[in-house]
C-alpha cells in the first residue's frame, strides 16, 4: 500500500528542465530536485544554515539577477530573512516548504503527507 502511494505521488510529480532555476533558502532538497529533472539551484545558505559572507550574498544576488528563479523555496524552520529579501528585491515569488513536516494530505502517514506537501509546493513553483 505504501509503495502504491509513493508510485502515485511520483507519477504526478512536477518535472523540471535542467535549464530551469529554483531559488532555495538552503540546500535541503538537492536529492529530490535531482529526481525532478535536476534544475539549477541558487542557494542562499548551506544545509547547516551557516550565515553567508558578504561575498556569498553578492554572488547569490548576481545569480538571481542573471537568471531569475521560477520561485524561492523558503524553509520556515531556518533563518530565512535574507532569502525573503533577495526574492523580494528580484520580484520572485516565494513558497514556504518545510523539509521536516508536511500538511495533512489525507495519507494517514507522516512521510507520505510530507512528500505530497513538498511535491505540491514544487508544482506551485513550476506553475
Amino acid at each position: 500500500d505504501f509503495e502504491t502511494h509513493i508510485v502515485a505521488l511520483a507519477r504526478n510529480a512536477p518535472v523540471f528542465s535542467p535549464s530551469d532555476t529554483i531559488g532555495l533558502s538552503h540546500n535541503a532538497y538537492q536529492y529530490l530536485l535531482h529526481d525532478l529533472g535536476d534544475p539549477r539551484t541558487i542557494v542562499v545558505t548551506d544545509a547547516k544554515a551557516t550565515s553567508p559572507s558578504a561575498k556569498d550574498i553578492a554572488e547569490v544576488q548576481t545569480a538571481v539577477s542573471k537568471t531569475p528563479p521560477l520561485c524561492f523555496v523558503i524553509d520556515p524552520n531556518e533563518p530565512s530573512a535574507l532569502a525573503h529579501q533577495i526574492a523580494a528585491a528580484a520580484g520572485v515569488d516565494t513558497i514556504t516548504l518545510s523539509p521536516l513536516v508536511g500538511n495533512d494530505m489525507g495519507h494517514n502517514n507522516a512521510y507520505l503527507d510530507l512528500l505530497a506537501t513538498v511535491l505540491r509546493g514544487f508544482q506551485d513553483c513550476a506553475s
